[in-house]
């Protein structure tokens, strides 16, 4: 049966706390890096996440928790690839949560976040994860002068 035409079914992914499930319709190519935020956020916060399937032709968020979210994963270190992630990000949902999974200058890093959130109207929250720091700026946080990655 093609997977599109499928009732979205959702399965239980291991947690110390929280709870997330994960939506038949994810992606093969997003699942690991979408199980690997979510198990993070809902044992860090006790958060009880829902992977969501991926809608024909359309923009879709990765998550549900109380709002929609998008995850990206960095794993290129420029500011052009952190824009490019934040880019797509937002064009699927206003809250973009994004591992930060190599090691960059924190000023490469905002001056990325900046830039974006500055020519992006719908964006209201960035969770940034980098390493053992875990962050939440939302919009009017980033677009203040001399924002920092704290």
């Amino acid at each position: 049966i093609i997977k599109r035409l499928q009732p979205e079914e959702f399965t239980d992914i291991q947690t110390n706390k929280g709870k997330v499930r994960i939506s038949n319709k994810q992606t093969k190519q997003e699942r690991k890096e979408n199980i690997n935020i979510a198990t993070h956020l809902a044992n860090k916060y006790n958060y009880s996440i829902d992977l969501i399937g991926a809608k024909v032709n359309a923009k879709t968020p990765d998550s549900y928790n109380k709002t929609l979210g998008e995850y990206k994963v960095s794993k290129t270190n420029t500011k052009n690839s952190i824009d490019s992630l934040l880019k797509k990000g937002y064009l699927q949902a206003e809250n973009v949560v994004l591992l930060v999974d190599m090691t960059i200058d924190k000023q490469v890093l905002a001056n990325a976040i900046t830039d974006r959130i500055n020519r992006t109207k719908n964006a209201k929250t960035l969770h940034v994860i980098m390493g053992e720091k875990d962050l939440i700026y939302t919009r009017e946080e980033i677009l203040k002068k001399r924002f920092k990655i704290q």
